[in-house]
């Protein structure tokens, strides 16, 4: 198994968490309308690598996600569906990239701050929301978010590592979902305590 058919897997996994998953020959719509401004539980994915009729897919797309506050699609082979690509690109939204890593190298000598979350509690979801603020989003979103954590992401093993100051306040955090193909997210240091190595200890 190849990387990226290692996320293929690990979000397949994921998405069946979610409210509703529809299957089409060029991919998948998860959709679930808990969470409209969530992407991660409201978009498309595209795993076919042959070509496909971008206005056939985003129509489907369209009806499927009319609940969600944004229209998002994933491609997993972005050089197989270049007319896809561009006819998103002409929706007038925005193209992002993410990156697949392997594990390798050289592990960080400077975990010995690094703790396991054994308990969600009220001090853990309020650090939760501040460093959720620190990405710029907003409030209603967060709420979202932290249900999402909350009712589908801890239930399936998400887990949650931090660094904290002298007074026992968490200075910085990180959360694993495990899987075929690891997802690391949420790393983030509150402001006060950058530039001491914590984000890549956690990582």
């Amino acid at each position: 198994m190849d990387a990226i058919d290692a996320v293929v897997e690990a979000w397949r996994t994921q998405d069946a968490r979610f409210a509703t998953v529809r299957t089409y020959p060029w991919g998948e719509v998860v959709a679930d309308r808990r969470f409209p401004r969530l992407v991660v539980a409201n978009c498309a994915k595209g795993i076919a690598r042959e070509p496909v009729d971008p206005e056939a897919v985003l129509a489907t797309v369209r009806a499927d996600l009319a609940h969600a506050r944004r229209l998002a699609v994933v491609i997993h082979h972005p050089d197989d569906q270049p007319d896809l690509v561009v006819a998103l690109s002409t929706e007038g939204g925005e193209l992002f990239f993410d990156e697949v890593f392997v594990a390798g190298g050289t592990p960080a000598t400077n975990t010995e701050r690094v703790e396991e979350i054994a308990e969600h509690d009220a001090d853990f979801w309020a650090a939760f929301r501040e460093t959720g603020g620190l990405f710029g989003i907003l409030p209603e979103t967060l709420a979202e978010l932290e249900a999402v954590e909350r009712d589908v992401l801890l239930p399936a093993g998400k887990r949650w590592f931090v660094v904290r100051g002298e007074g026992g306040s968490i200075e910085a955090m990180a959360a694993l979902l495990p899987g075929p193909a690891a997802e690391i997210d949420h790393v983030v240091t509150v402001p006060a305590a950058r530039r001491r190595g914590h984000a890549t200890a956690l990582v």
